[in-house]
């Protein structure tokens, strides 16, 4: 049971790369570095932080991944022109998108808090208003109003009382959600705690450690990098004692996707206590990816065998080392080799 729940996982994580990596395959621009960096330096403590290239993403990446199948990429401008027209926000403005999480401490009820800042070529009082004019036709959502730090906080409120079968909101004032213009062409939104927390210019920042793990690969157009306290790993159960215990010694994760021409790179980075962690923690890794890719075989035909092989072929490549304390998952993929896997977009 417990080697066909690995099994499982594996794939799911196979799947989750790949498919990062496809939507997010395309030509280099000239995002630099240090934009990202400053960006994500922005933002409040955090014990996960991630950067997301968007104007990249939306304006030539897609373009570009999928050059030769011209049906799907009218569906992908089709959605963005929808969005558009329901929302009044043109996604197209978005540059980037900086993220910052942190756990709750077990006491305060676990979980996490989040704070996202948004920068692009748009009016950010403007798009505030929109956002919220359009929340409050289709959602009944209001805003409250509050001055912080010299800066106008937008709470996020019902319009009308919910229904009355629902179950109360255990949520306090610090954590609903809020919305602030940090400039003329930056927006923040997330809990109001960590608003409050970007805004104040007194506030602790990210860890500069964590923004250049983040950024550590040069020209990747997204990146990611976070600590994770000892009782993060706690509710990740594999199913197996040893496996467990292996996954809870994982301290420090980062991660990047980076793109050349039509190939595309995905780097998973798993810090742990010690070197003998890591070496176990590779090898339980490898075993899984040989048992995932056990579990593509079986009768298949037409559209499932193809995409059947398509994982099993990226699995085969995908490259698990240790070095120190450190495990690093990399997965390189190609246009040609994820294509069968696109068609169910």
């Amino acid at each position: 049971m417990h080697k066909r729940f690995q099994a499982t996982l594996m794939m799911a994580l196979m799947a989750l790369m790949l498919l990062t990596g496809a939507q997010w395959a395309g030509r280099v621009t000239a995002t630099t570095t240090a934009t990202a960096s400053a960006q994500l330096a922005s933002l409040p403590a955090s014990d996960i932080i991630i950067y997301v290239d968007t104007q990249r993403l939306v304006s030539d990446t897609l373009p570009n991944f999928l050059a030769n199948d011209p049906a799907l990429i009218a569906k992908v401008n089709a959605k963005l022109d929808r969005f558009q027209k329901e929302t009044g926000i043109d996604p197209r403005s978005f540059d980037s998108l900086s993220i910052g999480l942190r756990f709750n401490a077990p006491s305060a009820g676990g979980d996490f808090k989040f704070v996202a800042l948004a920068h692009g070529n748009f009016n950010a009082a403007s798009l505030i208003d929109t956002a919220f004019e359009t929340a409050r036709k289709k959602e009944n959502i209001g805003r409250e109003e509050q001055t912080y730090e010299g800066k106008k906080i937008f709470v996020l409120t019902r319009t009308r009382p919910q229904d009355e079968n629902a179950a109360p909101s255990n949520k306090t004032d610090a954590h609903r959600m809020a919305v602030a213009e940090m400039d003329a062409s930056t927006i923040a939104f997330g809990d109001l705690e960590s608003i409050r927390a970007t805004v104040n210019p007194g506030s602790a920042r990210v860890e500069q450690s964590l923004v250049d793990l983040a950024t550590r690969t040069p020209n990747a157009f997204a990146g990611f990098a976070g600590n994770l306290p000892p009782g993060a790993a706690k509710s990740f159960r594999i199913g197996d004692g040893r496996a467990d215990k292996l996954a809870a010694s994982v301290r420090q994760i980062y991660g990047s996707l980076s793109t050349a021409g039509t190939a595309a790179e995905t780097v998973l980075g798993l810090r742990t206590e010690n070197q003998d962690q890591a070496r176990d923690l590779a090898q339980a890794i490898n075993g899984l990816k040989l048992i995932s890719k056990l579990g593509f075989g079986g009768d298949k035909s037409g559209a499932r065998k193809a995409e059947a092989e398509a994982f099993s072929n990226l699995i085969e490549d995908l490259s698990v080392t240790s070095q120190g304390e450190e495990v690093e998952i990399k997965l390189n993929t190609t246009q040609s080799e994820i294509a069968p896997l696109m068609r169910r977009f």
